[in-house]
């Protein structure tokens, strides 16, 4: 999920660039007031977070939590 919002952040961003450069527009932000630096910016805080939430190749991942009986009530 977070190498998918990865992807659309950065796709974001280059669109971002087009659209505000010089030769095409003379504006500084885009149309919600911030500057392509802030999508930067959160593209990057994107990618440190995941490089947190990857397992690192020490340590195996955790187990998958087992599904609960219908209704939420575990089995006896």
């Amino acid at each position: 999920m977070v190498r998918t919002l990865e992807t659309f952040r950065a796709r974001h961003l280059t669109i971002a660039r087009k659209a505000c450069s010089e030769e095409v527009r003379p504006y500084d932000t885009g149309s919600g007031g911030a500057p392509a630096e802030l999508l930067r910016a959160v593209l990057h805080l994107t990618r440190d977070n995941e490089t947190l939430v990857r397992p690192s190749p020490e340590r195996p991942p955790a187990p998958a939590a087992r599904p609960r009986e219908q209704g939420g009530v575990p089995s006896p």
